[in-house]
């Protein structure tokens, strides 16, 4: 992609990408999308037709995201959470670390974050699974 070798992330053998989709925290799909440009009457269509991540927040340099249409994979309510190119998957009702891991120090801050923001999370849930844009949730660091 950067060097114009591939289009698309999955197509180049050689990405840490395939690392993540084996251990089950990225959906192959979510990089094999359609370019969609959002409607003037539904700026929300781009997201709910490209099956990416929203990042609904940012704090000591954990990125917090969420799929839409995602209830397939982990079958409960969950976010991701990355830091310096480690992922992890989080439930949002208690925290539980679903697949993947984050350093000790920002596994704490993730979880703790989650406690603070439950419903939020909740809310942001019922509009990705829908294909809805999430709104952004403030992080620890605001």
């Amino acid at each position: 992609m950067k060097h114009g070798h591939v289009m698309r992330v999955a197509d180049w053998r050689y990405s840490t990408f395939h690392r993540f989709v084996t251990r089950g925290m990225y959906p192959l799909g979510w990089v094999i999308t359609p370019r969609v440009v959002p409607s003037v009457n539904n700026p929300d269509s781009a997201y709910a037709a490209s099956g990416l991540l929203a990042t609904i927040s940012m704090f000591y340099g954990i990125l917090i995201r969420m799929f839409f249409y995602d209830t397939d994979k982990h079958h409960v309510p969950h976010i991701h959470a990355e830091y310096q190119g480690q992922v992890a998957v989080y439930a949002i009702h208690d925290g539980a670390v679903l697949a993947g891991e984050l350093p000790p120090k920002k596994h704490k801050l993730v979880v703790a974050w989650i406690e603070i923001h439950h419903d939020d999370l909740h809310a942001d849930w019922q509009l990705a699974v829908v294909g809805k844009k999430p709104f952004q949730i403030r992080g620890l660091d605001q």
